[in-house]
């Protein structure tokens, strides 16, 4: 698990890369949240972690804290996905649903719709909270299943 200043140091190397999920506008980084430049959207930082989800989801329990042990999602990478950021190791792959994996890469952005020990964004892969063009590689493991509308993501 990531202490509180390797979270805040991390944000900083992930921040250039993030977006508004909501219209795609620049975020600007308050003390703790970010503001949308664009629709004047406010989302929370906690822990280092951004919450980058609707406050209608924030509302519903998406985006809280979940430890290793409270939820099922902590399976490892497949041997298919340790050889693809293995490979890519000079650039940024996005997990995309990560849940609780255990393993940690420096250029593997973590994301998923709670807040495990690891993950570096909240968000939903309705609507991305990235910049475009931005990463070499997506993995997504044991995911789209769970997705209500998985043709948008």
């Amino acid at each position: 698990m990531r202490t509180l200043s390797e979270q805040l140091e991390r944000l900083q190397r992930i921040a250039p890369l993030l977006r508004c999920p909501q219209c795609g506008g620049e975020l600007d980084r308050g003390e703790d949240e970010y503001a949308c430049q664009g629709c004047v959207q406010r989302y929370p930082v906690v822990n280092g972690v951004p919450i980058l989800l609707s406050q209608e989801m924030r509302n519903q329990g998406l985006g809280r804290s979940l430890g290793f042990d409270e939820h099922a999602s902590t399976h490892p990478y497949s041997p298919a996905s340790e050889g693809l950021i293995s490979e890519l190791h000079t650039g940024w792959v996005r997990d995309l649903g990560a849940g609780g994996k255990q393993t940690d890469y420096a250029h593997v952005i973590q994301m998923d719709v709670f807040r495990f020990p690891h993950t570096d964004v909240v968000g939903s892969a309705d609507g991305l909270p990235f910049r475009t063009a931005v990463f070499d590689a997506v993995v997504s493991q044991a995911v789209f299943e769970h997705l209500q509308y998985p043709e948008a993501a």
